[in-house]
């Protein structure tokens, strides 16, 4: 399933319910909240559960070195977290959303196939599971997940609908009491509760849109979870 998926507005509603995997960084590598296959990759915890070996994790950091070389400049364009790891040194500020969302889909479907080559299909497999388990409610607004789960329109209102209301939930949170607007509530143990709560809640409401056949396509889709 391909990276490139335009959620950069779901990003805290991924970061609060994965903080941590998100706190090292963002989707297709420069995303907010969900990280991309390179990433993932890399992550030790990640290694271990997908069974990545010492070989595989040598290769797979010079596959990503040489591609963030490569596309030093859309890496560049990524800006912030992303901006560091592509060496582009913070380049996302004088870039346009839509480029911004460019790059993330090239550089996210590149890290995909490079890794991809380097991975057993068992281990791919599992990578893409814990990928989309980061990716939340966004995961029900990717075409490829919609087009696997067969959402009827009814159900893509139903989940936009819960989407929209929790980030308006998130927003006055963030915005109102618990302890400071703005980003000061990632640090704060109590507002991060609650907003996990939040999160938790809206995927369980969205879980329950689907059908008996659509949930266990869900289940396929995103494995067992991951902790």
């Amino acid at each position: 399933m391909r990276i490139g998926r335009l959620v950069v507005a779901l990003g805290i509603v991924v970061l609060v319910t994965t903080p941590a995997l998100a706190q090292r960084g963002g989707r297709g590598g420069g995303g907010q909240g969900t990280q991309g296959f390179g990433q993932l990759a890399q992550n030790k915890s990640v290694q271990d559960e997908v069974k990545i070996t010492e070989d595989q994790t040598k290769k797979v950091t010079e596959a990503l070195t040489k591609l963030r070389e490569d596309l030093k400049d859309d890496y560049a364009k990524l800006g912030g977290r992303g901006g560091r790891r592509g060496g582009g040194g913070g380049g996302g500020g004088n870039v346009s959303p839509e480029e911004r969302t460019a790059a993330i889909k090239k550089t996210g479907e590149a890290e995909e196939k490079a890794i991809k080559g380097i991975l057993d299909d068992k281990q791919m497999t599992r990578l893409q599971q814990i990928h989309r388990q980061q990716e939340r409610l966004a995961l029900f607004q990717d075409e490829e997940a919609q087009k696997a789960l067969k959402l009827n329109d009814e159900q893509k209102d139903k989940i936009k609908t819960i989407t929209a209301d929790l980030q308006k939930e998130m927003n006055e949170l963030r915005g109102g009491g618990g302890g400071g607007g703005g980003g000061r509530g990632r640090g704060n143990p109590e507002m991060l509760q609650k907003m996990q709560g939040l999160s938790k809640e809206a995927m369980q409401n969205a879980v329950k849109v689907l059908t008996d056949d659509q949930k266990k396509t869900y289940k396929d889709l995103t494995g067992e979870p991951f902790r």
